[in-house]
């Protein structure tokens, strides 16, 4: 009765830690999809932010500014001046945070990935 009531315990400690293993192996899988959906929607936003900053000096331009005094309108020349160079968003000033720097860092980390995966592989 007592190698049964071990075996039956070794069993259930067994079964635990497979089901275990499983759930962390999907909680990272679920971490590492939120992330990289985070990642593409951030880079997304960045473009977006990129493009829209790149038409603020023609919608100034454009706007009604023959009728506003004359220092109003040396400040609105010095505004068009400053805002003609695009905002560039970088991480830690080493890239930018892009779409395209997004994928070029997905492209590459799936080459080293499929290179380590050619090597390692059973012949």
């Amino acid at each position: 009765m007592v190698g049964a009531t071990l075996i039956l315990l070794y069993e259930v400690t067994y079964l635990y830690q497979v089901i275990s293993i499983g759930f962390l192996a999907m909680a990272h899988l679920n971490m590492d999809t939120i992330i990289s959906a985070l990642m593409v929607y951030v880079g997304a936003q960045s473009d977006i932010l990129c493009d829209n900053s790149s038409q603020i000096p023609y919608s100034a331009f454009e706007s009604d500014w023959t009728g506003i005094p004359l220092e109003a309108k040396k400040n609105l020349i010095i505004f068009i001046i400053r805002t003609q160079k695009p905002i560039k968003m970088s991480a830690i000033n080493l890239f930018s945070l892009s779409l395209a720097t997004f994928t070029t860092i997905l492209r590459t980390s799936w080459s080293y990935f499929a290179v380590l995966r050619r090597v390692n592989a059973p012949e």
